[in-house]
């Protein structure tokens, strides 16, 4: 490449594209990124490892702006891709994302037989059986399924039970799980559940790092904000949801911040 300066210059620039798309989806700003990515996607080869990769942080970044077909059709493209290059573990995330997709759209048929096609063992090496479970049990609870959302809660209990010494549970996680288990137990009475676990939901709304939803991890639709929507009998919005964690966010870090007041003195 370095016998060639123009080829050398467009793939350091599809690099710095790749980095600041990444850069920006992590600090929220979504438009940014999706921007940067359709900058750097025509600087590398389609379907190769890193251009995949920038197409599923646009596919991530159409989601949590609201743009869920295009997301779909994308993540479609980038499951293809990704099953050319063999690579069973990252096709497997990307069936996943793509299943979000469906489900924010309102296809809990479809997202259903994605999810139950997707390999949990093999996403519990690196932490993915718990979003895919977590996706799995939502889609059930939207169908109104309650035996089955009850048998996938207990599911997930045992998955969490027995993998401990693998995963690394994050404490939302864990809370959750808490949550689920009390919301099964009340037959699925949402509010009773709500007041029954105040804390956990006081914790994982609070905006705390502990707790907080995070943009790469595998719980791509917020829990705690479907779960509030369900609640209150009224849709979820994920752009909107992702906006309350950064109000959230934002209310914590100005606690944080130590208020320092100038000392009057006193004349004698």
């Amino acid at each position: 490449i370095k016998t060639r300066p123009a080829l050398y210059m467009e793939r350091r620039l599809g690099f710095a594209y790749s980095e600041l798309a990444e850069n920006y989806l992590l600090a929220h700003e979504f438009e940014k990124a999706i921007e940067s990515t359709r900058q750097s996607l025509p600087l590398k080869a389609e379907g190769e490892l890193n251009y995949n990769l920038d197409l599923q942080t646009q596919v991530l970044g159409l989601l949590h702006t609201g743009e869920f077909a295009k997301a779909n059709t994308l993540g479609k493209r980038l499951i293809k891709h990704t099953e050319a290059l063999g690579d069973d573990f990252r096709t497997m995330v990307r069936k996943y994302i793509v299943a979000n997709s469906e489900f924010l759209m309102g296809r809990y048929n479809v997202c259903d037989k994605v999810v139950t096609t997707l390999g949990v063992e093999m996403a519990d090496r690196e932490g993915w059986g718990f979003g895919i479970r977590l996706l799995g049990i939502m889609t059930q609870i939207e169908r109104e399924h309650f035996d089955q959302a009850e048998a996938a809660v207990e599911n997930l209990r045992k998955y969490v039970a027995n993998s401990k010494q693998e995963v690394e549970f994050r404490q939302r996680d864990l809370l959750i799980l808490q949550i689920l288990r009390q919301l099964a137990r009340t037959g699925f009475d949402f509010e009773q559940t709500y007041h029954d676990r105040q804390r956990h939901f006081e914790k994982i709304c609070s905006g705390d790092e502990r707790y907080q939803w995070e943009v790469k991890t595998p719980e791509i639709v917020v829990f705690h904000e479907w779960y509030c929507c369900k609640m209150n009998g009224t849709e979820y919005d994920q752009a909107k949801a992702i906006k309350a964690v950064e109000a959230a966010r934002a209310k914590m870090e100005r606690k944080a911040v130590p208020v320092v007041f100038e000392g009057v003195q006193s004349s004698s």
